[in-house]
């Protein structure tokens, strides 16, 4: 980020700080490269399956971005138990086969949806 004085400011997580051996307030040069591999996310088992045979699902699932793919794999995968991941992947599915998620929402509909599930299990019965 621009400091305003002709220099730059990069947060670096502390961990990497540590095994460098530097700390906050610290100058030091870097070099920087762009990243150009290929973003993918591996999908989850069950949801390619439900998609072998719904185009409309595969083709939103294509269409997200690297990010939305990756919160909805993730949201799978960290399912602990059996009937968590089914009610997850009826929803991954649901969602996918809206027009709207292929066709570029707002972005708060979609954080919505995704969300949906984790809101849920913060609310106690």
């Amino acid at each position: 980020m621009p400091m305003g004085d002709g220099t730059y400011c990069l947060g670096v997580l502390k961990s990497i700080q540590e095994a460098a051996g530097v700390g906050q307030g610290d100058s030091i040069t870097i070099d920087i490269e762009l990243d150009t591999a290929p973003r993918t996310v591996a999908i989850p088992i069950d949801l390619a399956q439900a998609m072998e045979g719904d185009k409309t699902a595969a083709a939103a699932w294509e269409a997200l971005s690297y990010t939305d793919q990756k919160e909805m794999a993730g949201s799978l995968y960290g399912a602990k138990r059996r009937e968590t991941r089914e009610r997850r992947l009826a929803l991954a599915l649901e969602t996918l086969r809206k027009p709207r998620w292929a066709s570029g929402a707002e972005e708060g509909d979609r954080d919505s949806q995704l969300a949906g599930d984790q809101d849920r299990r913060r609310v106690k019965a």
